[in-house]
């Protein structure tokens, strides 16, 4: 019998290349007559039973192509895996591979949406998470969205809690701006920020950007806590051993960066409560503190690093319980205070940095100046604002200098940032200093002082003799004054040449920056010059 060949086409149009069609009844359905036709009905369904087997005899071989194209396909990423050259680097390496993609930027995130690059290298491949799991500093870097959490990413977190076993932890907290104590939001953010504090004794570093009342919870927390440990070890020798073991909150912590808002505007500023939260942190080393405020409690008699930010309360109080004090920042410094206060002994302080506020139109660092000694102090920055609301005197440079006469102290680097500083001043303050290496003077607005540090440094040989390194950025052009820097380092070639100049600049016509850095590297000197605004560098090395 033959076999029934079915075109698509129709009966009309049969494809050139079949052997036998079928053709369409339609025209006939349309008449009553019955024409003879070339295969029965019961014929058709059998090679319609025919046809069946055959694709399902098809498809049954499509199906073992495609497995087989799919062990193919794992068995080629196998093979590639195999022998990829990352397997072949140590286990010591590929470790600290790892730890820079876990620790680097904000490390692993919880919130709404979790970004989680250790639960995401964990799952590569077999090695790699041996490896994760075993390293439990891979999962001790936390970045934590109080306010976007959810089940899930609290379970998550717990998760990572437990792999970081006992390794230390760098944590970041964020909370929601607005949201209010009574919703069921906060209770979910207490919820999360109490797991954290469970694990406050492996805490190494921190930043909490929080609202009050978590603040005001925690301290709670803590103090019970301490109060607790306190009771168990007066309660006999088996309640010591056991006390003994435990390890109170915050015993690690070295470095804390802290800020705070509160949106019930309603409570009055001294009914606030102390905030006692760090108060027993025996390791604190390094605060920053945003807004600061007095019922904040921190253990300032060992901290070594300060920076405190919107300085609006006169700084002095709180510097005198800082002893031990070696580096000290005052950012947006806008106190307005004029209450003199007795000098405040700084005997460690080596490094300090004051940032003036641009709101204010009284602001003087004076009162500042007169409440300082510091006699280690080596290196010193004092930045006045770019944009000024205020034509005003901020700088006070008697203050300045009393300051360095009371204290003996011999500065090696010396930075002014946009300081209105005259001739006489500039010759006044490097005489104080003659162990001075590195200066840098950076202005935008105030014209001339540049210029006036290049004349005062060719004029007298003898100021600054130990000046090594000097970093400029003048309001004018580098055309404009190059022959006031060739000058000036051309002179001070003669006694002892300068190791490093480096100009912020705009770019520079080629011919002057030709002739420029002819002059300057032959006298040995290292030209480095920076263009505005990419910051691209171009160094020119020293010659003679």
């Amino acid at each position: 019998m033959n076999t029934l060949q079915i075109s698509s086409h129709g009966g009309s149009n049969p494809p050139p290349d079949a052997p036998s069609c079928i053709p369409s009844l339609h025209p006939q359905l349309r008449t009553n007559s019955v024409p003879a036709l070339p295969f029965s009905a019961e014929e058709a369904q059998a090679q319609m039973r025919r046809n069946t087997r055959q694709l399902e005899n098809l498809a049954l071989a499509l199906r073992a192509l495609q497995a087989e194209q799919a062990v193919l396909q794992r068995y080629v990423i196998e093979c590639q895996s195999l022998f990829a050259p990352i397997r072949k680097l140590p286990v010591e390496i590929l470790g600290s591979i790892l730890s820079l993609v876990c620790t680097g930027g904000m490390g692993n995130t919880f919130g709404r949406k979790c970004i989680l690059p250790s639960l995401c290298l964990s799952h590569v491949s077999h090695l790699w998470r041996e490896i994760m799991i075993s390293r439990s500093d891979l999962w001790s870097t936390i970045d934590v969205r109080l306010d976007e959490m959810t089940k899930g990413s609290q379970r998550l977190l717990s998760l990572w809690l437990m792999r970081s076993r006992d390794a230390p932890l760098d944590v970041r907290a964020l909370s929601g701006y607005w949201n209010s104590s009574s919703t069921s939001s906060s209770a979910n953010e207490w919820k999360t920020f109490s797991l954290l504090l469970d694990h406050g004794h492996r805490w190494a570093s921190a930043v909490l950007r929080l609202d009050f009342q978590l603040y005001v919870q925690a301290s709670a927390k803590i103090v019970s806590m301490l109060e607790g440990d306190e009771a168990d070890s007066d309660s006999g020798y088996e309640s010591q051993q056991a006390a003994g073991k435990k390890v109170k909150p915050f015993s690690h912590l070295k470095t804390l960066d802290i800020s705070w808002f509160d949106c019930r505007i309603s409570a009055a500023h001294n009914q606030r409560p102390s905030i006692r939260l760090f108060l027993h942190a025996p390791a604190l080393q390094s605060l920053t503190i945003h807004h600061y405020d007095d019922f904040f409690i921190f253990p300032l008699s060992q901290i070594r690093s300060l920076t405190v930010t919107n300085v609006h309360q006169n700084p002095a109080p709180l510097l005198a319980q800082c002893t031990e004090l070696k580096s000290l920042r005052l950012l947006n410094f806008a106190s307005r205070d004029r209450t003199p206060h007795p000098p405040i002994l700084m005997p460690h302080l080596t490094h300090f940095e004051v940032q003036i506020s641009s709101y204010y139109e009284s602001l003087t660092t004076k009162h500042l100046m007169d409440s300082l000694e510091l006699p280690s102090l080596l290196s010193l920055t004092i930045a006045e604002p770019v944009h000024r609301y205020w034509d005003r005197p901020t700088w006070s440079h008697s203050a300045f200098i009393d300051m360095l006469s009371r204290s003996s102290c011999r500065l090696e680097k010396l930075a002014f940032i946009e300081v209105v500083v005259f001739p006489e001043e500039l010759e006044e303050t490097l005489q104080l200093n003659p162990t001075l290496t590195h200066a840098t003077f950076i202005e935008w607005q105030c014209n001339d002082t540049t210029r006036s540090l290049m004349k005062t440094l060719s004029a007298s040989l003898s100021l600054a003799p130990s000046l090594s390194q000097l970093s400029l950025r003048s309001d004018e052009s580098l055309v404009n004054i190059s022959e006031d820097l060739k000058g000036m380092i051309s002179s001070r070639s003669r006694v002892k040449p300068l190791e490093q100049v480096l100009v912020e600049s705009p770019e520079t016509p080629a011919d002057c920056m030709a002739d420029l850095s002819s002059a300057v590297c032959s006298c040995g000197t290292k030209l480095i010059v920076r263009h505005e605004p990419t910051n691209f560098e171009r160094v020119f090395p020293a010659y003679k």
